[in-house]
Order: structure tokens, then C-alpha cells, then sequence
């Protein structure tokens, strides 16, 4: 039931959960829109909230998963009223438990588990499930936080906050691969998805900027985020601190470093202004921005490192080609000659033999 959840704030998650499976997933191309837009899906399925092994699937009633998670006693976030999954004796067990099973780890449940060294503790969650969803998971089984109890598309920004960058990187090439694949029959090269994905995990927010250039709040290029922490070591300084972002494909390319290329995409005049009330500076560096305004792309021998380089030869080298250029040149004058040559002797026999039938017919 709804009062076995626990708190206000479980029932109201738990309720949440269980409309959000009532709804209708999208499939095909919507799908596709859906993820790489990185929106939230519709009747997503339920995931699990933390890692550990599934306890209980209970059918009484609203089915229920239980999962049992450890956690450490110092873990204060993680466990801090949630209700443990199982008695914990003290040195002595004769005088029974010092927390028992289902009691909540207040602040005073916490600190008598402290005196007595307790390192670790086992806590008890549980997820509703209606009967529309059907379960992917049995009693015994372990489970990831992120890991979908029931079938349905997974929220990727939920995705990431449980298990980070690689594990929201996994289930978007998975996820476009299958609707490309089993539902359409078109084979694309992971590279291609993979590339796309990267741009839309590029950016950074910044949680606390140290003493860092950055403002706590602002997106940054996590390469630049990575650099800027490095310099800033060196130094001596405090390092920034960050969480990773999922932007989609439309937020990915309005927000690149180049005012020109995202210009050039959508909201071409709100990205114009801002760019000069800020008074930015565009590096330059892809190669949309350096196709708009008339200059070689940065590839190749487009590169600045090539673009001053001249080319030229050996003394040696130069009689050499212009001995096989005099060379071809002439072959090419003999086959002419041969061939005009031979053309001329066929129309001469052609005019010998006119000549001969038109004195027979008289």
C-alpha cells in the first residue's frame, strides 16, 4: 500500500512513478526525436533507486519490489531516513538489537549505531508497481540505481545522475540502434551515433567554481573545465567543482562556443545580440563558422600550420619531369602522326575504289 512506502515524499514518488507508466511510449522516428533531444520520455519504465539485490517482489495488494542496499554509517545523505532491512546486534546479541528492522535511521538511530562501531548498514526501499507494468526483475537479482524495473524507455538526465556519463552514453547507441535496426532494417555505424553523443555530454555545470575563472551555475567545455582545474592546481589554488549535463542536439548547437555557427542554426537574432552585449570573440575553430565567412576549413591543408608552407622542387627534380614531359610529348606526336597517317590511306583507297565501280557501270 501507499502507507507501507513511507513519508509524504515516497508516496508522492511512488505515484509519480506508476502514472508515468500508465502512459503511451512513442516509437519509430518520434523515438528517435525523443532521445536525441534528450526529452524525458513517455511511460518510462520504473528504475531502481540504488544499487543492491533485490529482497522481495510482493503481489499483495499494489506489487511491490523491495530492494536491499549497504550503505556506510558515514554515507549521511544516502541513508538518512530510510528504514533498515534487518536487525543490528551489538557486541553482545543476548541484549537484543540495537536498531531493529524497519526502524528509521534518524539522527539518534545513526549516532547509537556509531557508539556501538557499527561501519555499515542494510536499508530496505521499495518501489510500487502497477499491474500494467510488467517486471524485469525477480527475487535474488542484482540491480544498478538507473537499472529499469519494468519495461518502458528510461529518463537519460535520471540516467546520468545514477550512472554518470558512460552509462547514459550506453543507453542512448543502444536505444537508436534498436529503432534503427529491429524496427526500420537500417545498419548506421556506431561512429556516427557515438559523435553526436559526445557533442550533446560536452558540456559541464559548474557546481563550485574554486578559485577558477568560472561562475558557480555556468556551462563549460569539460575539456576547458578540466584544463582551467589543472592550471589552477598547479597554482596551488582550489579546483572547481561540476556535474555533467545532457543537452539535446537543438540546446548542443546553440550553445557551442562559436556565436557564428549558432547563428547560423536557430534564433539567429537573439544569438547576434547577446554575442555583441556580451562582446564575444568567436575563435573560429569549426568548420561552419569558417565556411560563412569565405576562409579554408581548419583541415588539411587548410590548416593554419600548412597554410604559409611553399612548395617547391630540387634543380634535379625539375630536368627530370620536364625530360619525361618532352618525352611524352613527342610519343604523343608520333601517335598522331601514325594516326592521321592511317587515315589518310584508308580515304585514298576509298577514293580508288569509287573510281573503279564508276567506270564498270559505264
Amino acid at each position: 500500500s501507499l502507507d507501507m512506502a513511507g513519508g509524504g515524499r515516497m508516496r508522492r514518488k511512488a505515484i509519480k512513478d506508476m502514472l508515468k507508466v500508465l502512459e503511451t511510449s512513442v516509437r519509430g522516428l518520434l523515438r528517435i526525436e525523443e532521445l536525441f533531444e534528450a526529452r524525458t520520455p513517455k511511460g518510462q519504465a520504473i528504475t531502481a533507486d540504488v544499487d543492491g539485490v533485490v529482497a522481495e517482489v510482493s503481489q499483495r495488494g499494489m506489487r511491490t519490489v523491495v530492494i536491499h542496499s549497504e550503505h556506510p554509517i558515514t554515507d549521511t545523505d544516502a541513508i538518512r531516513g530510510e528504514r533498515l532491512a534487518e536487525d543490528i546486534f551489538g557486541p553482545d546479541k543476548a541484549d537484543g538489537p540495537i536498531a531493529k528492522e524497519g526502524e528509521k535511521l534518524l539522527k539518534k538511530t545513526r549516532e547509537r549505531l556509531r557508539k556501538y562501531n557499527v561501519e555499515t548498514v542494510k536499508i530496505r526501499t521499495e518501489h510500487l508497481v502497477p499491474y500494467r507494468g510488467e517486471l524485469l526483475v525477480s527475487q535474488g537479482m542484482e540491480v544498478r540505481a538507473g537499472d529499469p524495473l519494468t519495461t518502458g524507455p528510461v529518463d537519460p538526465e535520471k540516467l546520468l545522475a545514477m550512472q554518470g556519463r558512460e552509462g547514459v552514453q550506453d543507453y542512448l547507441l543502444r536505444e537508436i540502434q534498436r529503432v534503427y535496426r529491429d524496427e526500420h532494417g537500417i545498419a548506421i555505424n556506431d561512429k556516427h551515433i557515438e559523435t553526436i553523443i559526445r557533442r550533446m555530454l560536452l558540456k559541464v555545470k559548474v557546481i563550485d567554481h574554486g578559485d577558477t575563472r568560472f561562475l558557480p551555475g555556468e556551462l563549460v567545455d569539460r575539456f576547458d573545465f578540466i584544463a582551467e582545474n589543472e592550471r589552477v592546481q598547479e597554482l596551488g589554488g582550489e579546483q572547481a567543482s561540476a556535474e555533467p549535463v545532457l543537452l539535446g542536439i537543438t540546446q548542443a548547437s546553440l550553445a557551442t562556443d562559436s556565436f557564428l555557427s549558432a547563428a547560423s542554426f536557430q534564433r539567429t537574432t537573439r544569438v547576434l545580440t547577446e554575442a555583441a552585449c556580451e562582446n564575444k570573440r568567436d575563435p573560429l575553430y569549426g568548420l561552419k563558422e569558417n565556411v560563412i565567412i569565405g576562409r579554408l576549413i581548419p583541415a588539411g591543408s587548410g590548416m593554419p600550420v600548412h597554410r604559409d608552407r611553399e612548395v617547391g622542387f630540387a634543380g634535379d627534380v625539375l630536368d627530370d619531369i620536364a625530360a619525361r614531359g618532352a618525352r611524352t610529348k613527342s610519343d604523343e606526336t608520333e601517335t598522331m602522326e601514325k594516326l592521321l597517317g592511317d587515315f589518310d590511306a584508308a580515304a585514298r583507297r576509298e577514293e580508288a575504289q569509287a573510281e573503279t565501280e564508276g567506270e564498270g557501270g559505264e
